[in-house]
C-alpha cells in the first residue's frame, strides 16, 4: 500500500514530503516557499519505524493540519493514543484495531476508512465527520461525540457512559444493548436506530428526533423523553416507568406489553399508538391526543385522561379501575367487545 499525505502546502508521496506554502482553500493566503524531506517510508503496519515516522512528522509545531489529508495509510492495531489531528482529512485509512484513546480529531474527517475494533476511549471527536467509514467498536467510554456524524455506526454493547453525546447524528446506527445510563442525548439524530435492550435509564432526550427507531426492550426508567421526535418508534417490552414524555411526538408508536408506570405523558401525540397489555398504572395522560389508540388489555388503573382525546380508541378488556376520565372525549371509544373476548377465553381454554 502506498502512502500519500496531502498537506495545505504540499504532498506527501513515496516517502518524502515536498512542502509548498501558498495559498491553498485549506489555509489561506501565505508567504514563502519551503521543502521540507522525511525520509518516510510506505505506511504498513509491519514497518516498525513507519508508525515513529509519522509521529514525528505529526510533532512538528510549525504547521497546522486542519484540511491535511493523509490518504492510504495502514495503521491497523497500532497505538495512536493522545494524536492530535484536529481538522485533519483520512481517506482509506486502515485504523482498524487501533488505539486512539485520548486522541483530539475535532473536525476530522475520516472517510472511507476501516475503523473496527478501534478504540476511542477519551477521544475527542466533537465535530468530527465518519459518514463513508465503517465504525464498530465498544470501546467509547468517556468519548467527547458532540457534533460528531456517526450514520450507520455500529456501536452494539458499547459502554457509553461519561460520554458526551449532545447533537451527535447517530442515524441508522445500531446501539443494540448500549450501556447509557444518565447519558445526555440533547439535540441528537437517532432515527431509524437500533436500541434494543439498552441501558438508559434516567437518560435525557431532550430535543432529539427518534422517528421509527427501536427501543424494544430498553430500560428507560426514569428517563426524559419530553418534546421527543419519535413517530413510528417502537417500545415493546421497554420498562418507561417514572418517564417523562410531556409533549413528545409518539404518533402510531408501540408501547405493546410496555411497563410505563407513574410516568409523565402529558399533552402528547399519541393518535394510532399502541398500548395492549401494556402497563401504565399511575401515569398522567392529561390533554394528551389517543384518537384510535389501541389500549386493549391495557392496565390502566389509577391513570389520569383528564381533558385527554380518546376519540374512538379501543378500550377492549381495558383495566380502568380508579382512572381519571374527567372532561375527556370519548366519542366512539371501543369497549369491551362480547365476541372477541368469547373467542380469547376460548383460545385460552375458557380460562
Amino acid at each position: 500500500m502506498v502512502a500519500r499525505c496531502a498537506t495545505p502546502g504540499g504532498e506527501w508521496s513515496g516517502g518524502t514530503l515536498i512542502a509548498k506554502v501558498a495559498r491553498n482553500r485549506f489555509s489561506g493566503p501565505q508567504a514563502g516557499v519551503r521543502e521540507v524531506g522525511f525520509g518516510v517510508p510506505k505506511m504498513r503496519a509491519t514497518d516498525p519505524d513507519s508508525t515513529a515516522d509519522l509521529r514525528a512528522f505529526l510533532s512538528r509545531r510549525d504547521r497546522g493540519y486542519a484540511g491535511t489529508v493523509f490518504r492510504g495509510l495502514d495503521l491497523a492495531r497500532r497505538d495512536l493514543s493522545g494524536w492530535d489531528l484536529s481538522g485533519a482529512r483520512l481517506e482509506d485509512v486502515d485504523l482498524s484495531g487501533a488505539n486512539l484513546s485520548r486522541s483530539v480529531l475535532r473536525s476530522a474527517v475520516v472517510s472511507k476508512s476501516d475503523l473496527r475494533g478501534v478504540v476511542l476511549a477519551g477521544t475527542d471527536l466533537q465535530g468530527a465527520d465518519l459518514r463513508g467509514s465503517r465504525l464498530m467498536t465498544k470501546n467509547v467510554v468517556g468519548a467527547n461525540l458532540s457534533r460528531t456524524l456517526l450514520i450507520q455506526a455500529d456501536l452494539t454493547g458499547a459502554d457509553l457512559r461519561q460520554t458526551s453525546m449532545a447533537g451527535a447524528n447517530l442515524e441508522r446506527c445500531l446501539l443494540v444493548g448500549v450501556h447509557a445510563e444518565n447519558v445526555d442525548f440533547h439535540g441528537c439524530v437517532l432515527s431509524d436506530c437500533s436500541l434494543e435492550d439498552a441501558e438508559l435509564s434516567k437518560a435525557r432526550f431532550l430535543a432529539v428526533r427518534a422517528s421509527q427507531t427501536s427501543f424494544e426492550r430498553a430500560d428507560l426508567t426514569g428517563a426524559v423523553l419530553a418534546g421527543v421526535s419519535a413517530p413510528f418508534a417502537r417500545f415493546a417490552g421497554a420498562s418507561l416507568n417514572e418517564a417523562n414524555l410531556d409533549g413528545a411526538d409518539l404518533t402510531c408508536a408501540t408501547f405493546v406489553r410496555a411497563q410505563v408506570r407513574k410516568a409523565m405523558v402529558r399533552k402528547a401525540k399519541l393518535a394510532r399508538s399502541q398500548w395492549s397489555y401494556a402497563n401504565i398504572t399511575g401515569s398522567h395522560f392529561d390533554l394528551s391526543d389517543l384518537t384510535f389508540a389501541d389500549l386493549a388489555h391495557a392496565i390502566a388503573d389509577l391513570a389520569s385522561f383528564r381533558n385527554a382525546m380518546l376519540d374512538h380508541a379501543c378500550l377492549h378488556r381495558t383495566s380502568l379501575a380508579s382512572t381519571v376520565l374527567s372532561g375527556a372525549s370519548l366519542r366512539g371509544v371501543r369497549k369491551t367487545d362480547p365476541i372477541r373476548a368469547k373467542a380469547e377465553d376460548f383460545g385460552m381454554g375458557g380460562r
